[in-house]
């Protein structure tokens, strides 16, 4: 059948069975055209889809090419019924172009499409028209290769920006993580420059107020001559009026013991407060992790036995000299044995008292954490804020009584120059020591405000906890401290020196009071002749007072500038990394709009699109 004339013929000659073969023939090929017409329809919907996939992929450049298909359709409108002839000559020109034909090529297809389209239709278009159309779809993609090649330029260039916009912010994260570490280790030495200016002036008041005393001989004789011992009506009608040696040891050991009885319950009862502690750390903590109540747990784990040994060490010396003490013949051999104990007690709490410096936040953060301020409901808010008060309270209570104790420990390592020069035993040098030890704390004023501040805060504390040991543990240091900073006031405000009143309680034992109030020999000492005074002495000691105060000063002014410094670094980072998050997030957002808005302009060129199919199937 390769000429029509031949297959004329031979319908015309053949008989029916090859009439009916031809007939086969001619529709099996029929069919097959039809095969092939249908798969070009389905890879021109293939490229249509491929087109609609570009599309997604475009900037707000798409905006000038819905501009353009806009002014196609109006075109369209205006020429009636050849919009659908129009439209599909238009898309299949931008087919045959997306397909990979040169310029060339793609104009003849898109006339030639063009033609069969209006002949197919009916429609008579202008090779005008044509060409109009074909040079409009040309412009179209080439329009919309520029703008995806505009949007990946775009996209890399973001995508460069985006990462070193991270890596910057690494860097400055780095650079805060160090400055705060840096901070930190300033903070733990402006902490211990702290703690050792409140030593150093407790110990200053203290032997500031002795030395000013020795100063003033008159005043010393007339207040060592002012001393009476009041005696209980008993013995004072057994002995007479006559105080004997043995009311005097009586009233030295009872104090020594009452001492020993109140620092070994206070001992006690911090060993309590660490023990509960450490048993009150567990999984019910549900703003803990379980590393931190590990790290807690043995870190209370590690205080606690340095504790107790130190706790050992300290009611071992306390009863050395308590044996010392009861000793009926006292001796020089007692009297040395009694210097020596008294040292060793002293070296011991002043290093117990170390611990409790470098362990305080440890203990103040844990107590907190077991429930202190939980009954109000901003505690969360302020809980930084109360453990920092806490925290610098009790350092400064605890600093200044180690400068006191240093203070005592200073003045009497020369105690054996004054047992050389006169005959002392020991009762009366432990009477002589407590009354230089409360005179001396009466002295200092820092120590007074900081006992009663920590008084006070722990009050607070304790009321915040609920009924459990750790509470009684906080309420009998309460007390302890309380009582301690009345007898302190009492010592810095009264005329007279009164014991405690847990030593005598029951007992009869004597109270000693001074006939001369302080406020009298401060006037004296004001009001003395210059002739008593050593001025070159008074000079150079108020010279070298300058000179420590000016070298403190100036450490902690550096110190002070340097954190200033490291805080404003700090912060300049902070801004820094808040602007770059910033303009990220700036730019994720407009990414964001941008691909929701081709995706629906997608979405409406595509429903064109199906539009115009289904109005061309029936044509």
């Amino acid at each position: 059948m390769s000429t029509k004339e031949e297959v004329a013929a031979m319908m015309a000659n053949s008989d029916a069975e090859t009439k009916i073969s031809l007939l086969k023939k001619a529709v099996v090929t029929v069919t097959k055209q039809k095969q092939v017409l249908e798969q070009q329809n389905e890879q021109l919907r293939q490229q249509m889809t491929s087109i609609g996939e570009e599309l997604a992929r475009v900037q707000e450049e798409n905006k000038n090419l819905q501009r353009k298909l806009k002014t196609v359709e109006l075109e369209a409108e205006r020429k009636l019924k050849q919009a659908v002839a129009t439209s599909k000559t238009s898309w299949k020109g931008l087919s045959s172009l997306v397909s990979g034909a040169d310029g060339t090529d793609g104009l003849l297809n898109a006339k030639k499409v063009s033609s069969t389209s209006a002949a197919s239709t009916g429609i008579n278009l202008s090779p005008e028209d044509q060409e109009k159309i074909v040079l409009e779809n040309e412009n179209v993609h080439k329009q919309l290769f520029e703008l995806q090649s505009n949007y990946e330029t775009h996209k890399r260039e973001w995508e460069t920006q985006c990462s070193q916009q991270k890596a910057e912010l690494q860097v400055l994260q780095a650079e805060i993580m160090e400055l705060r570490s840096l901070a930190d280790a300033m903070k733990q030495a402006h902490e211990q420059l702290n703690v050792d200016y409140v030593t150093q002036k407790a110990l200053v008041n203290f032997c500031h107020h002795f030395f000013t005393l020795s100063r003033q001989p008159v005043q010393c004789r007339n207040r060592q001559s002012g001393t009476s011992l009041t005696v209980v009506p008993s013995l004072r009608k057994e002995y007479q009026t006559t105080l004997p040696h043995e009311v005097s040891g009586n009233l030295a050991r009872g104090t020594v013991r009452a001492v020993i009885s109140s620092f070994k319950t206070l001992m006690e009862a911090i060993s309590v407060l660490v023990t509960s502690l450490r048993d009150s750390f567990g999984s019910h903590l549900a703003s803990t992790t379980s590393g931190n109540i590990r790290c807690y747990k043995d870190r209370l784990i590690t205080l606690l036995g340095v504790h107790i040994e130190q706790k050992t060490s300290l009611l071992g010396h306390a009863e050395k000299l308590e044996v010392a003490l009861a000793n009926p013949t006292p001796s020089d051999e007692t009297m040395t044995e009694v210097l020596i104990t008294q040292n060793q007690i002293l070296s011991s709490v002043e290093r117990w008292l170390t611990l409790l410096l470098e362990h305080a936040r440890l203990l103040v953060d844990a107590c907190f954490m077991m429930g202190g301020g939980n009954q109000n409901g901003n505690a969360n808010a302020g809980k930084p804020t109360l453990v920092e008060t806490m925290t610098h309270s009790i350092m400064e209570a605890l600093a200044a009584v180690r400068g006191v104790v240093n203070s005592v420990r200073f003045i009497c390592s020369d105690s054996h120059t004054v047992m050389s020069q006169e005959s002392y035993d020991s009762v009366e040098w432990m009477i002589a020591l407590e009354r230089f030890w409360w005179q001396g704390c009466g002295a200092s004023d820092h120590l007074q405000e900081a006992m009663g501040k920590l008084a006070e805060l722990l009050r607070e504390l304790t009321s915040s906890i609920l009924p459990s040991p750790l509470r009684t543990v906080l309420q009998h240091i309460a007390e302890f401290t309380e009582s301690f900073a009345k007898r302190v006031q009492n010592c810095n405000t009264a005329s007279a020196y009164v014991s405690d009143n847990h030593t005598h309680k029951g007992m009869g034992l004597p109270n000693m009071s001074y006939a001369q109030p302080r406020e009298e020999i401060q006037q004296n000492i004001v009001t003395a002749t210059p002739t008593i005074l050593d001025e070159n002495e008074v000079l150079q000691a108020l010279y070298s007072t300058d000179l420590s105060a000016i070298c403190y000063h100036t450490q902690m002014n550096c110190v002070l500038l340097e954190l200033a410094n490291k805080c404003s670094i700090i912060e300049s980072s902070q801004k820094k990394i808040h602007r770059l998050e910033a303009i990220q997030q700036q730019q994720h957002d407009e990414t964001e709009r941008m691909r929701n808005a081709f995706q629906s302009q997608i979405r409406l060129l595509s429903e064109k699109l199906v539009e115009y199919t289904n109005n061309e199937k029936p044509l």
